[in-house]
């Protein structure tokens, strides 16, 4: 599993809200075709080792540092039926990067763990509980100029909980609503914030398994002490912030064969968002994203690519100067890798990511490009309880 840049800001997570642990378990792992999800008991760690090169790894728009990494993952994934109406669901992930080339600051982690129990009350409905945490510490280039240059780190933790509850409106079509909460810990920063959130949907799916749905979502941040400003910049003293976000996603998946080897996601989003001051913190944003999963006898292929476009209603682009342009943003994303399976255990595997951002501001205009190969090890555990 790629952890991009992107996932250093919370509203651009990838895994969002309506990801489940079973959405993860049959996106991400290869699941053998003959187990029975219904009655089997499933546990799968995957262990990584690799190396690769990065470009720019600061994620400078001034100075562009490169170096050689190593990285190290671990990501598990327990599916446990408790009886006829209950399962539970498990996904856990931790990485590890050392930059060698650079001075200081040079280590990286990221962990997310997640788990979702299910209660199905007929065979139409069910309903749950979810759990979630994670964790990054990362760095990069905080400069305003080419003349100061500043390093910095970026450590957050984020807490969250959440129930929800679905329905088969019809035998291909399914409604699902969701409410959580979430605390958000930055190390040495006042936007510690707390996350109210909602959302529903509608999904329908084939015999083919193929799906298509559309999702409408609501958060709403409430800052520690993150204070309002006018749409120019000013800070207004004493004022807390609160920002408030309308997300609306349609998304699919197809599968192009009957064997399920070739999967392909598509999805489109909206997000609206709006600070409750002078509109500093307010816009409008798109994304639209493609992944690509393969899998042939022993290689395994999975790529995403995506693109987003955010405007900012008055958030000026030029910090120094409050009459500047709005804000505009655009940011290209692509993540490939391809594994190809070395008898039962054992693994090679191959990644590349790569960023570009475009921006008005010169301060939002970088690129970034990581490859590395490496060799995995996967354990897979059954049971019929």
């Amino acid at each position: 599993m790629v952890v991009s840049r992107a996932q250093a800001w919370p509203e651009e997570l990838y895994l969002g809200p309506d990801v489940s642990a079973e959405d993860i378990l049959d996106t991400f792992l290869a699941v053998p075709p003959e187990l029975d999800k219904t009655s089997a008991w499933l546990a799968q760690l995957d262990l990584r080792q690799g190396a690769g090169y990065g470009k720019n790894v600061l994620y400078s728009p001034f100075v562009g540092q490169d170096s050689m990494f190593t990285v190290s993952e671990a990501e598990l994934l327990a599916y446990l039926p408790l009886g006829s109406a209950h399962r539970l669901s498990i996904y856990a992930f931790g990485n590890h990067r050392h930059y060698v080339d650079l001075p200081a600051k040079n280590v990286e982690y990221n962990a997310l763990a997640q788990g979702e129990w299910e209660y199905q009350f007929n065979k139409q409905g069910a309903c749950g509980l979810d759990a979630n945490y994670q964790f990054f510490d990362q760095f990069f280039d905080a400069s305003i100029s080419e003349v100061e240059l500043d390093s910095t780190r970026l450590k957050q933790q984020d807490v969250g909980a959440s129930t929800f509850a679905r329905y088969a409106i019809l035998p291909y079509l399914t409604a699902r609503v969701q409410g959580g909460y979430k605390v958000a810990i930055i190390d040495q920063s006042d936007d510690d914030y707390r996350e109210c959130e909602a959302s529903s949907s509608l999904q329908g799916q084939s015999q083919s398994g193929s799906t298509l749905a559309l999702t409408y979502g609501y958060t709403l941040d409430d800052y520690d002490k993150r204070e309002m400003r006018t749409g120019a910049g000013d800070v207004i003293p004493g004022e807390p912030v609160d920002i408030s976000s309308h997300l609306f996603r349609l998304h699919g998946s197809w599968y192009w064969d009957t064997a399920r080897n070739w999967m392909m996601r598509l999805g489109g989003s909206q997000r609206l968002r709006a600070d409750n001051g002078g509109g500093y913190y307010d816009y409008e944003s798109w994304q639209g994203t493609i992944g690509i999963r393969v899998r042939m006898g022993q290689w395994n292929a999975d790529m995403r690519a995506g693109y987003t476009d955010t405007q900012y209603d008055q958030q000026p682009s030029n910090i120094l100067d409050p009459a500047s342009e709005p804000m505009h943003k655009q940011r290209s994303d692509l993540e490939l890798r391809v594994e190809r399976t070395l008898g039962k255990r054992w693994s090679l595997f191959t990644e590349i990511t790569w960023e570009d951002n475009r921006a008005n501001d010169p301060l939002g205009v970088y690129e970034h490009f990581a490859g590395a190969v490496g060799l995995g090890y996967n354990i897979i555990a059954t049971a019929t309880p």
